[in-house]
């Protein structure tokens, strides 16, 4: 997908030139008296105005570099192609089109709160003319007629688009979220960034926390991308509606003997400047605090979830005052950040509460004069507070949401940092050619394994795997056994040379510590299949033929098996989900480490009885197990630090003398 779309940004200027059009369209109509009801004319060209100076500001703030940084990541969901059928349309669009289509209902829909804001404001000037002329009929009239009439329509929009934005917002985090987890997980790209030394801190947290408040702010004050951009389009159309109310309620006045028109509202620019330029003083640095505070948060979660995960680990260690060390650490770095943040906030909070005071009054200053030399009206004045304060918030629109922005900019860093992280896992990979083998094996043509940097890990190796060939490869800790299954398994991104497998390679790769998901035992069991793949008869003869019987009954219990299993029950379990998915090829990588010889012996029994069409590669320190291979390899490194692979002797099987035992078990 390309980051130069600009899908986001074109849904909004497309929307304004539509306005636009249908302005001008309105204009002639007018001129030619083909529609009932006039408008007057500054009305609909600032109408006009508006929406040209938006499309032109929507597009030039895409050569902005943070902004297209920003709208690369919103371009994901308007760019959606994923079909979605409309029951009561009958038809089929793509999720792209609804966004789109939300986006543009919800900004029309603030447009028309903003019509009917002006038209309050005219309500709330005819109550205080009533009051002033103590005219009863008038002033009912006003305050039961006239006041409800506008106000219904404000509050049934506001409510409308909300509940609109709160779709919007579901539907682009579903897609956004979808997004990051296929690309974090597509071709191994988790384990590339570890590899690759580019990986950040909690993704979780950038997935599941960052997302939600990059689209909305995911509520609590915050402000997202839609929040700040239909806010802003809201703000705008107020800013250039009521600036224009503003001049005329403003009349002309004369200060010093000179006559300036529209005081009022430029009485409300400086001072919007003013408290805008004093407030970013005051603020400045809080956007890096708060990005930190993610980051120490984040950390702290992370490590209380690690030590449920290591309980018995550091019980037995008795290493509680080391853990509690760690967390004071990281509880102390929370603690004097979040007073750094404190004082922050609170010179901003006693900086805007000092504006909003003052901002109740400003008409006053202005106009007060006036108004006791009955120039201006009660209701002019009462008015005019409703005018400077839409056409004051707008201009002050940053100055309001100054945290919140900051916040929003925290998150926007942390997701791009993930991008570019994901973004150098998959494309800075050092790839040796991949091809189909002939007669089924598995070969390594002078392939060499290479670190991040291109420097070689290995001499070329030259290796050939046969079908129904078991092979064990030893040596010792540290020399390159699992990174070179890795490599033949597809995962080490690092290598040069050529790989050669069978199409459609059926291979399963048992790690010494098998992973463990969440869920019930029978997902744990059958995991990465679905449950449903297997016969549950299956399942329990597998776990049986392992010495797991006791744990059938909790097959449906939702536990942390994790935590509740023993390492030798884990890697039992691993090798049960081996027995059920059947593979052509089963690497086993110190998989049977945790067992005693017993286990052992009946793990590689049953695997021969059970999967006779699996060629079977170990990964072992027991020399013991090299009589249950047909070939041994054995791996060193030389003088140059690289390892290398030499065949040992041909060593043949040890009779199975327990096998009668085994087949009955099976």
């Amino acid at each position: 997908m390309r980051a130069t779309d600009f899908r986001f940004a074109k849904v909004i200027i497309v929307y304004f030139t539509t306005e636009a059009l249908a302005g001008d369209l309105l204009a002639v109509a007018q001129n030619l008296e083909l529609v009932p009801v006039q408008l007057e004319i500054r009305k609909l060209a600032a109408f006009v105005i508006t929406v040209c100076v938006f499309s032109i500001a929507t597009y030039a703030v895409t050569f902005i570099p943070i902004i297209r940084k920003i709208f690369a990541i919103a371009d994901r969901y308007f760019l959606n192609k994923a079909p979605v059928r409309l029951p009561i349309l009958g038809s089929v669009i793509t999720e792209g089109s609804i966004g789109a289509a939300l986006l543009w209902l919800i900004i029309a829909i603030q447009q028309l709160e903003v019509l009917w804001h002006v038209n309050i404001s005219y309500a709330t000037a005819a109550i205080s003319d009533a009051l002033q002329s103590y005219d009863q009929d008038k002033f009912w009239h006003a305050l039961l007629i006239q006041f409800p009439l506008y106000m219904g329509p404000y509050i049934a929009a506001f409510v409308v688009s909300g509940v609109l934005g709160s779709v919007l917002g579901i539907r682009w985090r579903r897609t956004l979220t979808t997004d990051y987890e296929q690309r974090w997980l597509s071709a191994h790209t988790h384990y590339k960034m570890i590899v690759a030394g580019v990986a950040v801190d909690n993704p979780d947290q950038r997935i599941q926390e960052d997302i939600p408040r990059f689209i909305d702010g995911s509520h609590g004050g915050r402000l997202g991308l839609f929040k700040f951009v239909t806010g802003l389009i809201q703000n705008f159309s107020s800013l250039i509606t009521f600036a224009i109310l503003l001049w005329i309620l403003s009349g002309n006045f004369k200060i010093g003997g000179y006559e300036i028109p529209g005081l009022l509202l430029w009485a409300t620019f400086l001072y919007a400047a003013l408290t805008t330029a004093a407030t970013a003083l005051v603020g400045r640095s809080l956007a890096s605090l708060l990005f930190a505070n993610q980051h120490y948060e984040a950390n702290f979660r992370f490590g209380l979830a690690r030590l449920r995960e290591y309980s018995e680990q550091v019980a037995l260690l008795a290493s509680e005052p080391a853990e509690r060390k760690t967390f004071n650490d990281q509880m102390n770095l929370i603690v004097k950040n979040l007073y750094a943040i404190i004082i922050k906030q609170s010179m901003l909070s006693a900086f805007t509460q000092t504006l909003s005071n003052i901002n109740a009054y400003l008409p006053y200053i202005v106009l007060g004069g006036a108004y006791f030399t009955r120039e201006v009206t009660l209701g002019t004045i009462m008015q005019s507070m409703v005018a400077f304060s839409a056409v004051n918030g707008a201009l002050t629109y940053f100055t309001s949401y100054y945290v919140a922005l900051a916040d929003f900019g925290s998150s926007v860093k942390r997701l791009t940092s993930f991008d570019e992280a994901i973004a150098i896992a998959s494309n800075e990979a050092i790839s040796g050619s991949v091809r189909q083998s002939a007669g089924g094996t598995i070969e390594l043509r002078t392939a060499s394994v290479l670190l991040p940097n291109g420097e070689a890990l290995s001499e070329p190796l030259t290796l050939t795997l046969r079908p129904n060939e078991d092979l064990i490869l030893t040596g010792p800790s540290g020399s390159g056994k699992s990174t070179l299954f890795r490599l033949i398994a597809g995962v080490w991104p690092y290598w040069s040379g050529t790989l050669c497998k069978p199409e459609a390679c059926n291979l399963l790769v048992l790690p010494q510590k098998p992973y463990i998901p969440t869920g019930s035992l029978l997902q744990a069991v059958c995991y990465p299949a679905s449950p449903e793949v297997y016969d549950r008869a299956e399942v329990e003869s597998v776990m049986a033929a392992l010495g797991l019987d006791a744990l059938i009954p909790d097959l449906a219990l939702d536990d942390n098996w994790a935590h509740r299993l023993s390492g030798g029950e884990q890697q039992r379990l691993g090798v049960a989900r081996a027995l059920l998915a059947k593979p052509a090829w089963l690497f086993l990588d110190e998989a049977t480490s945790a067992q005693d010889k017993a286990n052992e012996d009946r793990i590689y029994q049953l695997l021969k009885v059970r999967l006779p069409k699996t060629t079977i590669v170990s990964i072992a320190h027991k020399e013991r197990l090299v009589s249950r291979h047909d070939r041994h390899l054995q791996i060193e490194k030389n003088t140059a630090g690289r390892f290398t692979l030499h065949e040992a002797p041909r060593v043949g099987r040890t009779p199975d003398s327990t096998h009668r035992a085994v087949e009955t078990l099976a």
